[in-house]
């Protein structure tokens, strides 16, 4: 069972995940950042705070949720999240942690 935090870090990192793949890492193509929550079941009251962690972060950037970049910070902690799926981060639990497999 997830503790609140542990859900929190989920949510945000399924999110940041998700519009990683989308745009396939670049940094030069946006994506509807609401659509993608809204396919991983996160509601509008929970994506406003992982929208609001992701850009403080400086993890994507625009200037409304309909048009979100990723930045390259934001690709970096993705990929080490990948690249490392036993290991958390500052920001994020261990990959397979968070019930990753790929």
């Amino acid at each position: 069972m997830k503790t609140k935090i542990e859900e929190r870090q989920y949510n945000r990192f399924i999110v940041l995940y998700s519009l990683y793949k989308e745009v396939n890492a670049s940094t030069e193509e946006a994506c509807n950042l609401m659509h993608i929550a809204s396919t991983k079941s996160i509601k509008n009251g929970i994506f406003k705070e992982v929208y609001d962690y992701l850009d403080q972060e400086k993890f994507i950037d625009g200037q409304t949720s309909e048009q979100v970049y990723i930045t390259h910070l934001g690709k970096k902690i993705v990929e080490k999240t990948i690249i490392y799926p036993e290991e958390r981060t500052e920001y994020f639990p261990a990959y397979k942690e968070m019930g990753f497999k790929d």
